[in-house]
């Protein structure tokens, strides 16, 4: 009952703050406002076009050409399918254990165990090779034109 009380009192509140008229200026009016204020304390902010000359003295030149090879991003993809190759074999790992700790044999336990051992291997390896190969693709995309 007080969830109910609190609720139609909130509700109440927004339909009288509705219910009042709002104070509004033309835009006009409120943007001569503000720009007659900020001319008096004067500018804040100097706008420049890019490319173009600079007040201090000296010019900027700025290219609009790209030129990063793709190595970046095959680096970078290779990272990618090489987390995913460790996903799969990390799935199959939990697979083989399941197969170790369900065998009913010494012969499957074995073979079980040897698989689990072989797959977390090559997960491993992989996972470690995704992250090297992540971040030199990201050192190459953002810190190099190759």
């Amino acid at each position: 009952m007080a969830v109910f009380k609190s609720l139609s009192l909130a509700l109440a509140l927004i339909f009288v703050g509705a219910a009042q008229p709002a104070r509004a200026e033309p835009l006009s009016t409120r943007l001569d406002a503000r720009s007659i204020a900020s001319e008096r304390s004067g500018p804040r902010v100097e706008w420049q076009q890019w490319g173009g000359p600079r007040k201090g003295g000296g010019d900027m030149v700025v290219s609009d050409s790209n030129k990063r090879g793709p190595l970046s991003l095959i680096v970078i993809g290779t990272g990618v399918v090489a987390g995913g190759v460790g996903a799969f074999f990390g799935v199959r790992n939990h697979s083989a254990l399941s197969d170790y700790h369900a065998a009913q044999t010494a012969a499957v336990r074995a073979d079980a165990r040897n698989r689990a051992q072989s797959a977390a291997t090559i997960a491993n390896v992989s996972w470690i090779a995704s992250g090297v190969l992540l971040a030199a693709g990201l050192g190459m995309l953002f810190f190099t034109d190759i």
